[in-house]
């Protein structure tokens, strides 16, 4: 019974092991492109491509399964680097961002540096805000409605 890669006479893709005896039945192993060749025969495996800027914020991650929230926030984050101008929030914080994470600024009112926070809802809109954003009472507003 001859095998893939198993050839008889020429020798062609196939390596006869070492010194062989005179007598002896020499073993033939396959050599490499014939373990391609048989490889490109086999049914193509589906190739998961990982995630890129642009992509859903929830796709799958390589195992198939969800992404964790910490995973939707950074990919967020990544995205935002690449829609955003460099300029917006500086070098450092353009730098933060293609990695993934929040820029950074110094709040006077708190005199404490803090990060920009991102909100993710379940259809996957986002919006990004600062820590006092929603906390802060515009004195105009109040003024109208009086």
């Amino acid at each position: 019974d001859m095998g893939i890669g198993t050839m008889i006479d020429t020798g062609i893709g196939t390596e006869p092991e070492e010194d062989p005896e005179p007598d002896a039945v020499q073993v033939v192993r396959p050599v490499p492109a014939v373990h391609a060749l048989v490889a490109s025969l086999r049914p193509p495996r589906p190739v998961h491509r990982p995630w890129a800027p642009g992509d859903g914020l929830r796709r799958p991650i390589a195992g198939g399964g969800a992404p964790s929230a910490a995973t939707v926030r950074k990919r967020a984050w990544t995205t935002y680097s690449v829609i955003a101008p460099r300029d917006i929030f500086g070098i450092v914080n353009a730098e933060r961002l293609e990695r993934g994470r929040p820029p950074l600024r110094f709040n006077p009112l708190t005199e404490a540096i803090e990060p920009m926070q991102i909100d993710v809802d379940e259809v996957g809109r986002v919006r990004v805000h600062w820590p006092e954003a929603d906390d802060v009472v515009d004195p105009f507003e109040i003024a109208r409605t009086r």
